[in-house]
């Protein structure tokens, strides 16, 4: 790892789901056979990422993840894979603390009605919320040791789907001592028919 500039940043507000690596996106899809647009990383980064040189509108900027969800719903080695690449490319840009959110049970067919939909989603089904905060701990805990960063997790309840705020609730408090920092309420009701 090639450390860009000096730990000197804090960021607190990052989502994880967003924030994969263009190559690891590729390396799943492959072990997956999932059809992207394009295995070129500098053809796929046109649609997986959003810049300030190409605005979008929120539909512009949800439909990049109609190319990650399928590659990592159900899958938790892949999210302790992305939650571990995470804090290296944190070290790298000189961040120093940072918390980094996402929903547990939009990583999971088990609990997620609009990915059991999809069959070509996940090779792997059962997968539950708690697995996934443990996957994604385990990633964060190994990149803290070997990249010298403070990683937490927040985890959020999602407005259009209220019947899972409990169990989210109830993760933060079981995964307190183990890097989950707190809840949040993020999305928009009108998300119910958004489909990763």
């Amino acid at each position: 790892m090639a450390l860009k500039e000096p730990k000197s940043k804090v960021e607190l507000h990052v989502h994880l789901d967003g924030a994969l690596r263009i190559q690891t996106i590729i390396d799943l899809a492959k072990k997956k056979q999932f059809q992207l647009p394009s295995f070129d990383e500098k053809h796929l980064k046109d649609f997986v990422c959003v810049s300030l040189d190409k605005p979008s509108t929120l539909s512009g900027f949800l439909a990049c993840f109609q190319y990650i969800y399928p590659v990592i719903v159900d899958d938790t080695a892949a999210m302790e894979r992305i939650a571990y690449e995470f804090c290296e490319d944190q070290a790298s840009c000189g961040v120093l603390y940072f918390e980094v959110r996402y929903s547990p049970h939009l990583l999971c067919t088990s609990s997620n009605p609009n990915a059991a939909e999809d069959k070509d989603v996940s090779p792997n089904k059962c997968v539950s919320p708690r697995d996934m905060v443990q996957a994604v701990n385990r990633g964060l805990k190994r990149g803290e040791r070997d990249f010298g960063v403070t990683a937490r997790s927040i985890l959020c309840c999602m407005r259009h789907m209220p019947d899972w705020s409990l169990e989210v609730v109830s993760l933060c408090q079981e995964f307190a001592k183990d890097g989950v920092v707190e809840w949040i309420l993020q999305g928009m009701k009108h998300w119910a028919r958004f489909q990763p």
